[in-house]
């Protein structure tokens, strides 16, 4: 009898499947090492995930075919419903979820051109959706954009669980034709500057790529840097996290670390925010919760 050989995407053991219970959708299988669940497809089936890219390319580029769906996954209804107003205007099919376990079960189901998750969703945090997505094979070509309060951290967490693009609430409400765009959809003439509310009335000045780029590189050395700063001073941080006082405990640590680190960034991006003193308290934080 023909077989195929799966292996789970986690932990890569393997698995001898029948083609007889092949169809061209995917079949599901349970991982019995790792307990992962994940999809094994036919050699030919248009559904594996190269032929979903494949299409997904081919859509955006041509501007035809069926309605591009985007689902928008917010804890507030009231936000997901004005995004999705606008993309309806634009001819955009707008899924709307509140939950993170709803948006992955929606995002499986549907197969969306494109995915706008709130960074707080209940359930599962948009970032742990990022995270699952861009490690699961059929998923993974579908372009996320996470939406956190503050910019900072949410350009941090974007880095960390590989979303596409990462933006705070406000640039969501304001810049929406841009984001959109950026996801790889096609928009009708006059929505690139538009927001919720329709067109701006003054189109956004475009930004430096080159200084974008300034603010990702320092955002990641800042990660390198506090983390060196806690693994050599381990003891201390930890006493210092327990107390509540990292900033003044770890504050002569943090002065020599902030030598080295404007030596090698930008000084337009390091003058714009502290990026070691808030990636210093992010893992403070995270120690709180471990």
């Amino acid at each position: 009898m023909p077989s195929l050989i799966a292996a789970c995407p986690n932990c890569k053991t393997r698995y001898r499947v029948d083609e007889q219970h092949m169809t061209d959708e995917a079949i599901r299988l349970r991982c019995k090492s790792c307990e992962s669940i994940f999809r094994v497809y036919a050699p030919n089936s248009p559904f594996r995930p190269s032929a979903v890219a494949e299409a997904l390319e081919r859509g955006s580029s041509s501007g035809g075919g069926e309605t591009p769906r985007i689902v928008i996954g917010d804890a507030d209804p009231e936000v997901a419903k004005q995004v999705g107003d606008a993309l309806a205007r634009w001819g955009i099919a707008p899924i709307l979820v509140h939950d993170g376990v709803e948006a992955i079960l929606t995002i499986q189901r549907e197969w969306p051109r494109a995915a706008i998750l709130d960074a707080g969703l209940p359930s599962m945090s948009g970032a742990q959706i990022c995270e699952l997505m861009k490690r699961n094979e059929s998923l993974s070509a579908i372009p996320i954009a996470l939406v956190g309060s503050d910019r900072s951290q949410t350009d941090v967490t974007a880095s960390e669980f590989s979303a596409d693009i990462s933006l705070d609430r406000p640039s969501l409400t304001k810049e929406l034709g841009r984001l959109i765009r950026g996801l790889g959809v096609a928009l009708p003439e006059g929505a690139l500057d538009s927001g919720v509310e329709g067109p701006a009335s003054e189109p956004p000045a475009s930004e430096d790529p080159a200084l974008d780029e300034a603010r990702g590189k320092a955002a990641r050395l800042a990660r390198v840097v506090v983390s060196d700063l806690v693994l050599y001073n381990e003891p201390k941080f930890k006493a210092a996290v327990i107390a509540g006082n990292v900033l003044d405990a770890m504050g002569d640590e943090l002065a020599t670390a902030k030598a080295h680190f404007q030596s090698r960034v930008d000084p337009r991006v390091d003058s714009e925010r502290d990026y070691l003193r808030e990636e210093l308290l992010r893992q403070a934080e995270k120690g709180k919760a471990s």
